[in-house]
């Protein structure tokens, strides 16, 4: 009985990590500025034309979650910068914006940290696939 049911366990363990590794690859590159790695995710995962919700993940040399600085997002020069609301203190940001084909293909960053801004720039891979 306890064969079986390691044998199960180990089913549903590979099943779950096949259900991970089946995800695909990130939507933009993660970028290292500072001691912070910045990475973006956009929903829906692959990327598509119209409004898209990014997700701006800050973490230390360490793994620790960035949380305290303020991040803003655009998708084009002329847009106004658009501050991103933080889920809780764990260095994930999020807000919406307009993405298509051409000039706004690129996500802007602006990242606030320790009195020292900067702007780094994520383009974004557009899904043919409607």
């Amino acid at each position: 009985m306890n064969r079986l049911l390691r044998v199960l366990g180990m089913i549903a363990v590979f099943s779950l990590m096949g259900c991970e590794f089946g995800a695909g690859v990130p939507d933009t590159v993660s970028q290292k500025w500072k001691n912070i790695d910045v990475r973006v995710e956009t929903r829906p995962s692959p990327p598509q034309s119209g409004p898209l919700e990014f997700l701006v993940i800050l973490t230390d040399d360490r793994g620790r979650p960035a949380w305290s600085a303020m991040v803003e997002i655009r998708t084009s020069d002329t847009d106004d910068w658009k501050q991103c609301i933080q889920d809780g203190r764990v260095g994930v940001f999020r807000r919406s914006a307009v993405v298509n084909a051409g000039r706004r293909s690129v996500a802007q960053v602006q990242i606030h940290y320790q009195n020292d801004p900067t702007v780094l720039r994520f383009p974004i891979k557009l899904s043919t696939v409607n």
